[in-house]
């Protein structure tokens, strides 16, 4: 019997999946069958029985999924370098101690990976190539691949609008995102915040290179400390429709509960079909947020871009099949514009035949702001509200369409009125 009391003890993990029959780790083979499970790397003769191990805290941030070093120490066979020292005269003792900003523990700044638990849950895990509710043809998602088993006509495009009867590429229930939250102490009216939903093909760890890469020169700007999020998405290629974009709010809500940060000061940015995510989120709820950053933004989805600029030019879907009603508004530019492309990548050749567009806002219409709300509600009890955010006070009308009875509280209003 191992009795670990009064000693501080070294502690590994991995996961596999066991042989109940032959008391052994089953060990994974290219695809899966009934008796083996799939994923081993292509080429290797002697694979590896374990999926994952633990603790790994010198991960590369810059790792799209942060498993370099296991993948290379599963392929020597020698995962010694992966362990923890775990105190248990402290556990003894009962004492909370989350080693902040130490190794190990619990980070107080910089890049922080952290998870939370959605409300949604289409599958358990990821879905893989084949798997039902997957992209039609030719769609070429960024974790399902080329799925040739889908339905629908076969488009040249990037991503597909996943909607409720479809399957996210990341469907299960524990969902992830990267912040970076600067050195810099907040402010009293707390940290300003830019949300980040990266393009086609892209997770979070794409932004992440050196001192001045998107998370560090916009969170570490002294007159102006800002929490930067990047995320996910549910497979990021969903163009923010759906559970795609509801995680997007999953991730502030999370960010919010755990750090100080400015509701007054809530940006969002994203790059290529991020950039159509964030045009899309920022004018779905312009109360959301205070600032939109766009860059080389799509303006419908799904989009192909340079075969948008020719092909989009006609009055039908040819190469591509957008979702009806996707195109956001008439202001944004029609396609990428070439004069974005960045020189130091060497991609400096127009993609589309124009140089320039230009959109001009038109006269707003003149109306008085009406204090009151309209609230459409569907399997809901209960419902909070921030007047200061809905810009109206307490003496707010609410119009409100419910089935069943429903409680909408207003913040600092008293008690919540309640509708049946």
């Amino acid at each position: 019997m191992f009795d670990p009391a009064g000693r501080t003890v070294r502690l590994a993990a991995a996961s596999g999946l066991w042989d109940t029959e032959n008391d052994r780790y089953l060990v994974p083979q290219l695809t899966a069958d009934e008796d083996s499970p799939g994923g081993a790397p292509v080429g290797e003769s002697k694979p590896s029985a374990f999926f994952d191990v633990a603790f790994r805290y010198d991960e590369p941030l810059d790792s799209a999924w942060r498993d370099e070093l296991q993948k290379l120490a599963l392929a020597s066979g020698d995962i010694s370098d992966f362990y923890a020292e775990v105190d248990f005269t402290k556990l003894a003792r009962q004492i909370d101690d989350d080693l902040t900003g130490q190794r190990g523990g619990v980070p107080r700044a910089g890049y922080i990976h952290r998870i939370y638990a959605t409300h949604f849950e289409s599958e358990q895990g990821r879905r893989l190539p084949g798997d039902p509710g997957g992209p039609p043809a030719g769609a070429s998602t960024q974790q399902g691949g080329l799925n040739l088993d889908g339905s629908g006509r076969p488009s040249g495009q990037f991503g597909w609008v996943c909607r409720d009867e479809c399957v996210p590429g990341l469907a299960g229930q524990l969902q992830r995102y990267l912040i970076y939250v600067p050195e810099i102490d907040a402010p009293e009216s707390g940290y300003g915040s830019l949300t980040w939903t990266p393009g086609y093909a892209e997770t979070p760890a794409d932004s992440v290179t050196e001192e001045r890469d998107l998370y560090q020169s916009v969170a570490n700007r002294p007159d102006a400390p800002t929490v930067v999020l990047a995320v996910d998405a549910r497979g990021n290629d969903n163009w923010f429709y759906g559970q795609s974009g509801a995680s997007v709010f999953e991730a502030i809500a999370d960010a919010q509960r755990t750090y100080p940060l400015d509701p007054d000061r809530r940006m969002i940015g994203g790059f290529s079909s991020g950039g159509y995510g964030a045009n899309k989120l920022s004018l779905q709820f312009p109360d959301a947020f205070s600032k939109a950053f766009i860059r080389d933004g799509l303006n419908k989805a799904p989009s192909f871009p340079g075969l948008n600029g020719l092909a989009d030019t006609l009055p039908v879907d040819t190469l591509t099949e957008h979702e009806p009603g996707s195109t956001l508004t008439p202001l944004l530019p029609s396609r990428r514009n070439p004069l974005m492309d960045d020189p130091a990548s060497g991609n400096t050749v127009p993609l589309n035949p124009y140089l320039r567009e230009y959109r001009h806002l038109a006269e707003p219409p003149e109306a008085s702001a009406a204090n009151g709300l309209d609230i459409s509600a569907s399997n809901i009890g209960a419902l909070t509200i921030d007047p200061r955010q809905a810009r109206v006070d307490c003496d707010a009308a609410l119009n409100v369409t419910t089935d069943d009875p429903l409680e909408v509280t207003l913040l600092g209003c008293g008690d919540p009125r309640r509708f049946d």
